[in-house]
């Protein structure tokens, strides 16, 4: 009797923790494939920037085309707002992340033209300047993602 309540104590935590294993696979899958769906084009005005997110890599872009690749290490959405999502990415050589904050409300725009963008952004610096703009999911090469 020992030997079997001793087993099935056993397999009952083997169990427990495969599972917890696989949650944590099929979250990662979930976010990798996120970042990996559509590029997000995002841009600004005065000063004029730009944002480009391929995968897991972020560009920045300032006036002058400098360009600072940043690597995204941390993308989360709202837990009580469906159109609300979070995105930190680091530099080699930043002490800090850049950090984005998207909200999809579907009436941002340039100020320069009429055209309206799906996603307002508010970003963050590595040396925390504040810069605020537009962005819009773009569909892959192959027709997916949104």
């Amino acid at each position: 009797m020992k030997k079997t309540l001793a087993l099935s104590i056993s397999s009952v935590v083997a169990l427990l923790i495969s599972t917890s294993t696989l949650a944590d696979n099929n979250q990662k899958q979930l976010a990798d494939s996120i970042l990996a769906s559509p590029t997000l084009s995002c841009l600004g005005t005065e000063p004029f920037w730009g944002i480009d997110v391929k995968g897991k890599a972020l560009i920045f872009s300032d006036l002058g085309g400098e360009q600072t690749l940043f690597n995204i290490n941390f993308y989360s959405s709202s837990i009580n707002h469906t159109n609300r999502w979070v995105m930190q990415a680091i530099n080699k050589d930043a002490e800090q992340p850049i950090s984005l904050a998207l909200y999809e409300t579907g009436e941002c725009t340039d100020d320069m033209s009429d055209f309206r963008y799906q996603h307002e952004v508010i970003v963050t610096m590595p040396d925390h300047a504040v810069y605020s703009g537009c962005c819009n999911r773009l569909p892959l090469k192959d027709g997916g993602g949104q």
